[in-house]
């Protein structure tokens, strides 16, 4: 396996990628500086995994024009400073990246201890994205039906390589939804703050900060350290504390106040607790859509599902809209 360290030109994101590159001695790598990124993603395209450190003083930025020319994947580590992740979103939307962060202290390099970390972290992002994925097949545009199907809610799961998932599927309905939409996000704030707005140029999303009714057709995105819980029986919700990486609280809220009339899509992941709910779900006449783990960029949130016969229908990334006309129309 063969890794590009790419660095931003600076003094700090050199250091990092020269420090970080000593703790893969099983993988070939290379530290280039980011003016050499066209010519080297041209120049290599035997590479499976490129890690860039990008400046925060943001000298540079990628663009959507050039990650179309790409065919290789992408890690993105960038300095844990507010604002540093934002140019980067188009890029996590593509599905190429993973965003990894890391902290200087006051210039310093960081220790030992923390760098090593950061590298097995790329190594492991590295040796997962060993594979090919395949583009995903697109169907164009997919309206859906305006009665929902007889479900009341779409709820998603959104973590780990689930962002390219769902903004493909909202790109693929521009029409938006009959129903009201419920995120259940385990993203980081950095990550899913600027997600948020540039989805709400298109859609009417926002993430939830105190008591909201729901209205077909909004998207509202649940923290991933909150949950909901439903103050009526007409879809009114508030948030409650919760732990980071739980869905099962919202869960169990969706499926009280609306048995066998949920549509859940579990997207890309690598945590995904709340079985039993999800089988009662699934029992109650509701449906689960699972991204295919087969194409999906962490596939073990959908393949966990699939294992114990916990999905009503599996669907490639480019095919889910069509996966739920098709649930919406069998209803």
């Amino acid at each position: 396996m063969k890794i590009g360290l790419l660095n931003g030109n600076t003094a700090v994101s050199r250091t990092v990628s020269i420090l970080v590159k000593q703790f893969l001695p099983r993988i070939e790598t290379t530290v280039f500086g980011f003016d050499d990124l066209l010519a080297l993603w041209r120049a290599r395209p035997d590479m499976v995994a490129s890690v860039l450190s990008y400046p925060f003083e943001k000298k540079s930025e990628l663009t959507r024009e050039i990650i179309d020319l790409l065919e290789i994947p992408v890690v993105i580590l960038f300095p844990m400073e507010k604002g540093a992740l934002d140019p980067m979103i188009s890029l996590l939307e593509s599905g190429a990246v993973d965003a990894i962060p890391y902290k200087m202290e006051n210039g310093e390099n960081g220790t030992a201890d923390a760098v090593e970390k950061l590298a097995r972290r790329i190594e492991s992002v590295a040796a997962h994205r060993g594979r090919v994925f395949p583009p995903p097949r697109r169907t164009g545009s997919v309206k859906l039906p305006e009665s929902g199907g007889g479900y009341r809610i779409i709820v998603i799961t959104l973590s780990a390589g689930g962002v390219r998932s769902f903004t493909n599927l909202l790109s693929s309905v521009p029409g938006g939804f009959p129903l009201p939409v419920v995120v259940l996000s385990q993203l980081e704030k950095y990550i899913l703050s600027p997600l948020v707005r540039r989805v709400s140029r298109g859609y009417p999303a926002r993430v939830i900060q105190s008591e909201k009714a729901l209205v077909p057709g909004e998207i509202l995105v649940i923290p991933k350290d909150k949950s909901i819980i439903f103050t009526d029986d007409k879809g009114k919700v508030r948030l409650v504390p919760s732990k980071e990486t739980s869905f099962s609280k919202s869960l169990i809220s969706v499926e009280e106040v609306f048995p066998g009339e949920i549509l859940l899509l579990v997207l890309s992941g690598e945590l995904l607790d709340g079985e039993d709910v999800i089988s009662r779900i699934l029992r109650g006449g509701s449906d689960v859509l699972c991204e295919d783990p087969e194409y999906a960029v962490f596939p073990e949130a959908p393949k966990k599902l699939l294992s114990k016969g916990l999905c009503s229908i599996v669907a490639p990334e480019g095919r889910i809209a069509l996966a739920i006309k098709k649930l919406m129309e069998k209803r």
